[in-house]
């Protein structure tokens, strides 16, 4: 099946540019045999946030941020996050990562709940997953999320995106064509 992008426009930063089409590429390479539709969404925003990107499969919706950093990654919930030991990775506007997938996961899920689903079948959106993208390489403890964030937020580089998006699925999420076709 086709993987379909949209963006609304350039990002502002060159990397994220380069991830974005590195991204699409590796999203082409891995579902294009597939019969389901995946969906790309790039650079856009929801109730006034800026999102990096957004990969909509028939089992997962999934929030992406993209970081160009790399070592390895330190995980704090509320405080700064840091690679190497020395680097603080920013949020952009928020303090860490963590919190800015937060935020943007909970204005993705007001946008779609706005949606009349062609299905008729209205997926549970607080099933809508978080993942912060390196497009350098890391090494990343998952045993440093909280145990009520593990379901829900990743954390992996660019090597091992179509991996983890493989991975990522809800029962409590079923996107008919038709229901991703019309978003």
């Amino acid at each position: 099946m086709v993987v379909k992008a949209y963006r609304t426009q350039a990002y502002e930063h060159t990397h994220e540019n380069e991830i974005f089409n590195e991204f699409l590429k590796k999203l082409e390479a891995e579902w294009e045999d597939s019969e389901d539709l995946v969906l790309l969404f790039g650079n856009f925003y929801c109730q006034n946030t800026e999102i990096d990107a957004a990969v909509l499969k028939k089992k997962s919706i999934t929030v992406i941020d993209f970081k160009n950093y790399g070592g390895e990654i330190s995980f704090s919930e509320n405080g700064p996050w840091l690679a190497d030991g020395e680097i603080e990775v920013k949020g952009g506007s928020k303090t860490n990562p963590f919190i800015q997938i937060r935020d943007n996961r909970r204005d993705f899920l007001k946008t779609l709940q706005k949606i009349k689903w062609p299905s008729g079948r209205q997926p549970d959106l607080t099933h809508i997953s978080g993942l912060v993208l390196f497009h350098q390489p890391i090494t990343f403890d998952k045993n440093q999320l909280p145990g009520k964030i593990k379901p829900w937020f990743h954390v992996v580089d660019f090597d091992h995106v179509i991996n983890k998006l493989a991975q990522i699925t809800s029962r409590e999420i079923t996107l008919s064509k038709q229901d991703l076709e019309h978003i």
